[in-house]
């Protein structure tokens, strides 16, 4: 679904987190902007012209009693993809001005960014979860738009 909020769209991004069968998570998101594999495009149509509010919601399905972390920017790591660490992830929350506002909401079923989208970078960034006292991650791309 996709909404407009003055010169700020909204981009609800569903993940679905399911068991892999090998000890691990498959993850597998929907939105409009959102490829299945949870990259963000941010760069073309109407969102390359405006900050962006990316909605995360945690989708019907997923594995029970799932959550993101709590504090939002424990949720939510992103950095510039030619900076990723050795093992190609974020290694820890977002220092910048690119991405602001990082809240977890609705009992953790629901993470807000906003995103400026305004300098047309290639990010790469991190859903990070709490389930039954563990850590579970994600990290997919996301495209940001040009200048405004």
């Amino acid at each position: 679904m996709l909404g407009f909020l003055g010169k700020q769209i909204i981009a609800d991004v569903a993940v679905k987190v399911t068991a892999d069968g090998k000890g691990g998570h498959a993850f597998e998101y929907s939105g409009t902007y959102a490829q299945r594999n949870g990259d963000l495009d941010f760069s073309k149509g109407e969102a390359r012209k405006h900050t962006v509010k990316i909605d995360f919601a945690i989708a019907d399905g997923s594995v029970d009693g799932i959550k993101f972390k709590p504090n939002g920017a424990n949720g939510f790591w992103i950095v510039e993809k030619i900076h990723v660490g050795p093992k190609g992830c974020p290694e820890g929350p977002y220092k910048g001005d690119q991405f602001k506002s990082v809240t977890t909401v609705a009992g953790g079923k629901r993470l807000h960014v906003i995103d400026t989208n305004d300098d047309g970078k290639l990010y790469r960034y991190m859903l990070r979860f709490d389930l039954n006292g563990k850590t579970i991650v994600d990290d997919p791309d996301t495209t940001n738009g040009g200048p405004h």
